[in-house]
């Protein structure tokens, strides 16, 4: 997600955000439509820091042009926002996903060397 103001919890013009499902059958899962603008309410598992932000639509997250009351309540941003390279805006998926590709080829690596150690040996 591109920020364009933050009040609490996030310094940077992008950040990852998931989406909660609901359990059992339930969903709790906001339906975000691209290129639109919202005031989105997400908030760390566990409160830890370097959590995913997450949401769903138990929050207030609404679409920009109907959080009029919200927005009023919250005042003016309070956060300067910094910029990001994009590598770091994606979070833990990107993370986990660039490990199991390492994970992936160093057995692919090793399978071979063994293949070849047997076919030598």
């Amino acid at each position: 997600f591109r920020v364009e103001r933050s009040w609490k919890g996030v310094d940077t013009e992008r950040v990852g955000l998931s989406v909660q499902l609901g359990a059992v059958g339930g969903t709790c899962e906001y339906k975000f439509q691209q290129g639109q603008s919202y005031l989105v309410f997400a908030s760390r598992l566990n409160d830890a820091p370097e959590a995913a932000l997450r949401t769903n639509i138990c929050t207030r997250t609404a679409p920009l042009a109907a959080a009029g009351e919200d927005l009023r309540l919250l005042g003016p941003a309070t956060i300067a926002l910094r910029p990001v390279s994009s590598g770091t805006a994606y979070g833990p998926l990107v993370v986990l996903g660039l490990g199991a590709a390492v994970v992936l080829v160093g057995a692919v690596l090793v399978v071979g060397w063994a293949s070849r150690r047997r076919t030598r040996g």
